[in-house]
């Protein structure tokens, strides 16, 4: 067992004189290479030759279903279900116990064992704390309130670790790490940890020492230092080794025992090698496929395990409130060809309220579209998942297609041509001769309820971009309750969003969120520099933003240097980019029909001399 770590946080602010100290950095760094290749352990082949069939379901496999004479578990088995994670935890007046979860795995593996169902346990990541643990701190020296330290190999023994390993012990198949950290002050982490513990154990294990103070912004001191991907992939790396050792624990009880999380690829950095090996993947329930099913950037995603040969399985998650059976059936069908399975959320939804006379069945987030039955769904992904018996290991020409989805957009975007003052007028002769596109849809392809459109201009140092936003009718002012540089929550205000992916790279591109009041937050999502999904606030392009409102819009213009980022772009080549706007409805200029970071489906930049 980990020691838990008894001693409060005591930051170490201000401590005397700022020298760095025999710089020759030690490559210590934990590797993230690809994994050997392997077979999958024995008793896992199913997840090859039947692929997964998931529900996640609050409630137990012995419960009856409705008024029939069939437990829940049977009713799934029936459906061609053949893995269910059980919602589990602690108890929520004494945290350090779960009481009934003994009891709760027996009956449900007894029911699931009969059935031919896999048994998985789901905890929560980051939430019913348990003090003391340290604290999480952002590169620009935020220290936030609740949020996890995610090296804290204390707390993360105590609060997920153990029940893991007790889980093992008890006989479930696996354990599910949901990672969106409900009772934290961030749900997941934007960026690596910069406590005193995780910069001190950096300076330590790269042979730098700091005499003085410490600095009050470690990240951007990293940053300035060029050292910003080595320290995350020193931390990701770290994060590996943690949950590694975690894995380790459980698969020494049940060589089989299978580890995954939600909800995204990438979204807690380290975590999927740290849980996953070739002979026994990290299971990745994505939930990016939620409302709208598999999309692009979910065959990226796909491709990029396998190119990569990251140790893990790819489950579309699809979200029943959102989806009538038919289109999750169809789905499903999709999810399991085109990745390595689907699985259900919130699966009560198909177990309890069955009928159509009960009011709650239909209740956001947690109930089924409005007017179906449990065994309409019930039906439809029976029928589904024969399908699937019959087309897996087919020619994938004879596989349902994925939906048809516009290309993304092309603009040709010419030189400034001109001065121009980053101020928010768009009065230069410069902006009148920019490229022009709109934002008609939102990034699902629906129609967007206000107008936005977007200027685009570059020069050999910088690329312009502005946005004219209309506002709702009778509105005066915008939404932006609070200022700041790197505030990650800016995502939730009135504001504007770019995305910049050099050489139209996948891997490697820059996020600038933009409020419209001007203030910016600018993150580097580096996949192969050990960033994770989210990118590094720490990371600083020295943009330039101004911004105005007043007759019924408001405009947002953005000076973003190349330097940072890449080399300078010539005439002739292409770039990635996206553009969006985060009020009311999330108006994009290139759909993703998924999430924001979809670099899969950005739209292209043509630079020209014109």
């Amino acid at each position: 067992m980990f020691a838990m770590n008894s001693r409060a946080f005591s930051p170490l602010i201000g401590i005397a004189l700022l020298v760095i100290v025999a710089p020759s950095c030690r490559t210590i760094d934990a590797p993230t290479a690809s994994e050997p290749d392997d077979a999958l352990h024995p008793d896992l082949n199913w997840l090859q030759e039947r692929k997964v069939r998931g529900i996640w379901i609050g409630g137990d496999l012995d419960d009856p279903f409705g008024d029939s004479d069939k437990t829940k578990g049977r009713v799934l088995a029936d459906a061609g279900f053949n893995l269910v994670v059980l919602y589990t935890g602690v108890d929520r007046n004494d945290r350090e116990r779960s009481p009934h979860l003994a009891d709760r795995l027996r009956r449900n593996l007894a029911v699931a064992r009969q059935h031919g169902l896999k048994l998985l346990a789901k905890w929560q990541y980051g939430s019913t704390h348990l003090e003391p643990y340290r604290k999480y701190r952002e590169g620009g020296g935020k220290f936030h309130e609740t949020t996890c330290c995610p090296l804290d190999a204390g707390y993360v023994d105590r609060h997920v670790g153990r029940w893991a390993v007790e889980c093992a012990r008890l006989g479930a198949d696996g354990f599910v790490f949901d990672t969106e950290m409900y009772e934290s002050d961030t749900t997941t982490y934007p960026g690596p940890c910069f406590c005193d513990d995780c910069f001190r154990q950096y300076l330590e294990d790269h042979d730098l020492a700091i005499r003085g103070h410490m600095p009050e912004h470690p990240g951007n001191w990293i940053n300035n230092r060029g050292q910003a991907e080595t320290y995350n992939r020193y931390q990701t790396g770290r994060v590996e080794d943690l949950y590694d050792r975690i894995r380790a624990r459980c698969q020494a009880i049940n060589p089989a025992f299978l580890l995954g999380y939600a909800p995204f690829l990438d979204s807690f950095a380290g975590l999927t090698r740290g849980l996953g090996t070739p002979h026994n993947p990290c299971l990745v329930f994505s939930e990016q496929e939620y409302t709208n099913g598999p999309s692009p950037q979910t065959l990226a995603n796909v491709q990029r395990i396998r190119t990569d040969r990251i140790p893990a399985i790819y489950l579309s998650g699809l979200m029943i409130q959102h989806q009538d059976p038919d289109m999750l059936a169809g789905n499903a069908l999709r999810g399991a060809l085109y990745g390595d399975g689907w699985w259900a959320w919130y699966g009560t939804a198909l177990m309890t309220q069955v009928g159509t006379d009960e009011p709650d069945a239909y209740k956001s987030p947690y109930g089924r579209v409005k007017g179906t039955t449990a065994i309409e769904y019930h039906d439809r992904l029976t029928e589904t998942h024969a399908r699937l018996d019959a087309l897996i290991g087919t020619d994938p020409n004879q596989w349902p297609k994925m939906p048809a989805v516009p290309a993304p957009p092309q603009v040709e975007v010419p030189r400034r041509r001109g001065e121009i003052s980053v101020d928010g007028e768009l009065d230069e002769p410069a902006w009148q001769r920019a490229a022009r596109v709109t934002m008609p849809t939102t990034r699902f392809g629906e129609v967007a309820t206000r107008d936005t459109a977007v200027r685009v201009c570059w020069d050999a140092a910088a690329l312009y971009v502005a946005f004219e936003a209309q506002m709702p009718e009778g509105e005066t002012t915008v939404n932006v309750p609070q200022r700041g540089r790197d505030n990650t929550a800016i995502w939730q205000f009135d504001g504007v969003e770019i995305f910049i992916a050099p050489d139209r790279s996948t891997r490697r591109y820059a996020q600038f969120m933009v409020s419209a009041l001007a203030d910016v937050t600018d993150l580097l999502v580096d996949i192969d520099g050990g960033t994770g999904k989210y990118g590094s606030p720490s990371w600083n392009a020295d943009v330039s933003a101004a911004a105005m409102h007043g007759g019924g819009r408001y405009v947002v213009e953005v000076r973003i240097p190349f330097e940072p980022l890449a080399r300078p772009p010539a005439a002739g080549d292409f770039w990635g980019a996206n553009f969006y706007r985060f009020s009311p409805d999330g108006a994009a200029w290139s759909p993703t029909y998924g999430g924001f970071h979809s670099p899969a489906r950005f739209g292209t930049l043509q630079f020209s001399d014109e």
